[in-house]
C-alpha cells in the first residue's frame, strides 16, 4: 500500500492511496475509465523519468532518483506537459486518491463536491508531484517506461493531426 500524506497548511491534511481500489472508485464515482484522463498525467511521469534516466549512469532510473532529481524546474515541467488536463479531471484524480484512503481506513467517503468545499488551498505545485510518484508507483513498471512514452506520443500526434483536418474542413467550408 502506498500512502502519501501532503501537510496544505496549518491545519489541512491530504491523504493518497494508491492501492489499486483507486482506479475503481473513479470509475465507480466518474463513469468512466481513468486510462484516457490518466495518460497526460503518466506521460509527463514518464517524460521526467525518461529525461532523469538519460542523466543517470547506465540510463536506469529507479523512484528514489526521481524523488530526487525532483526540483522546481521538473515540477514546472511536468506542470506544463499537464497544461492541457482539464483542471476537474486533475481534481478528480486527486479525489479519488483521497476517497481510496478514507475507505481503507474505515471513514466515510464524500463526494467530489463535498470534499472540494473542505479544501481551503489547492496548490497543484505540491500535490501533483506527490500524486504522480504515487500513481507511477501503483500503475507503470520501470520496464514499460518507454513504452508508455511511445503511446503518450502516438495519441499527441493523432491529436494533432485531427485538429489540423477539423481546421481544413473549417477552412473549405468559410471558402465555399
Amino acid at each position: 500500500m502506498a500512502v502519501q500524506t501532503i501537510k496544505l497548511g496549518k491545519e489541512q491534511v491530504l491523504n493518497l492511496d494508491s492501492s489499486i481500489g483507486w482506479l475503481l472508485k473513479y470509475r465507480e464515482q466518474f463513469g468512466r475509465d481513468i486510462l484516457p484522463d490518466l495518460l497526460p498525467l503518466l506521460t509527463a511521469g514518464v517524460d521526467f523519468a525518461i529525461s532523469t534516466a538519460a542523466g543517470l549512469e547506465g540510463g536506469q532510473v529507479s523512484m528514489k532518483d526521481l524523488v530526487e532529481n525532483l526540483d522546481k524546474d521538473a515540477v514546472e515541467s511536468i506542470m506544463m506537459d499537464i497544461a492541457m488536463l482539464e483542471s476537474t479531471t486533475v481534481i478528480n484524480i486527486i479525489w479519488a486518491l483521497n476517497a481510496n484512503y478514507k475507505k481503507r481506513n474505515g471513514e466515510d467517503g464524500q463526494s467530489p463536491e463535498e470534499w472540494a468545499e473542505t479544501m481551503d488551498y489547492f496548490p497543484l505545485d505540491v500535490i501533483l508531484p506527490k500524486a504522480l510518484k504515487l500513481i507511477m508507483e501503483s500503475t507503470v513498471s520501470t520496464k514499460n517506461l518507454k513504452r508508455l512514452q511511445s503511446l503518450g506520443k502516438m495519441i499527441n500526434q493523432s491529436n494533432l493531426i485531427l485538429s489540423s483536418l477539423e481546421q481544413s474542413q473549417e477552412d473549405l467550408a468559410t471558402k465555399a
